[in-house]
């Protein structure tokens, strides 16, 4: 007489290849299984022996059509460092439309600029990550040589949104860290 047991989720075909979720056949065999949420990893326990199994979450596919350049990072740094002091800036909402979106330049002309007056320049290879298709980041930091010197260290992370008339900058980021030399 066969025995049946269900699943909770049903199990998918990849490649020619079942899947199952791995709580039900660890559980199934008398394994335990804990999840633990914040590392996004399972630990599953057999007869004193332990496997972790760690979620890795899917890489962004962004088209190369578009990725944001090295010369398009260097012009969103550029607008930004204009952004922190718009007193010579005329028409504030005109020349910035085309690399801002409406919510950021309302943001800024309520602020009457960002909140720190740096002029990044540091562009790394590490600098741009996308975090879904429609959104990228740009994260700069101050660096040794700037006024903040060898204490502290200011972070700039900018929030891009794809839009429809291409990447604009929606949201900016400061955080200013004192660094801990030889704790």
């Amino acid at each position: 007489m066969a025995s049946y047991i269900y699943l909770d989720v049903p199990a998918e075909l990849n490649d020619n290849t079942t899947y199952v979720p791995a709580r039900f056949i660890s559980q199934t065999l008398g394994a335990d299984v804990q999840w633990n949420q914040q590392t996004s990893q399972a630990t599953i326990t057999l007869d004193g022996k332990q496997l972790q199994v760690t979620m890795a979450k899917p890489k962004v596919q962004v088209p190369n059509t578009k990725r944001i350049t090295a010369k398009q990072q260097q012009i969103f740094v550029d607008k930004l460092n204009e952004a922190t002091n718009l007193s010579s800036i005329k028409q504030i909402r005109t020349y910035f439309s085309a690399y801002f979106t409406d919510r950021f330049i309302n943001q800024i002309i309520r602020d009457k600029g960002l909140e720190y007056d740096f002029k990044f320049k540091i562009i790394s290879q590490s600098s741009l990550t996308y975090p879904d298709s429609n959104t990228a980041r740009l994260s700069q930091y101050s660096g040794s040589s700037s006024i903040y010197g060898n204490k502290e260290t200011l972070y700039r992370s900018a929030t891009l949104v794809y839009t429809n008339k291409g990447w604009k900058v929606d949201q900016v980021e400061f955080s200013l860290i004192e660094e801990i030399l030889n704790p």
